[in-house]
């Protein structure tokens, strides 16, 4: 199992929990500080594809909130629902390739 995740998660006892529940698959915890969905994607092999995990829980897009998208104009792709669209879909079109019909 992989987490891909922001500073939300970066210090939570994710292997601590799973050990608690009987889980005893890997698990691999890739909450980190200020990372972006470009920098995430500039780093997917390593971050990702290189680990070849079964399962992958997501929670992108928080650190792409910047002061920079903070205050434009409400509207398309800025709003908050539109950002966390588009760092999904930048995920997903660079995980394409790998992924299995």
């Amino acid at each position: 199992m992989l987490f891909i995740v922001s500073s939300l998660m970066e210090l939570f006892p994710l292997c601590e929990l799973a050990g608690s529940r009987d889980i005893d698959d890997i698990i691999y915890n890739r909450g980190i500080s200020g990372l972006n969905t470009d920098e995430f994607v500039q780093h997917i092999h390593s971050l990702l594809l290189d680990l070849r995990p079964t399962k992958v829980f997501s929670n992108i897009g928080t650190n792409d909130i910047t002061e920079e998208t903070l205050w434009k104009p409400v509207v398309p792709p800025y709003d908050g629902v539109h950002l966390y669209a588009n760092a999904y879909l930048k995920v997903y079109e660079s995980l394409e390739p790998y992924l299995l019909d």
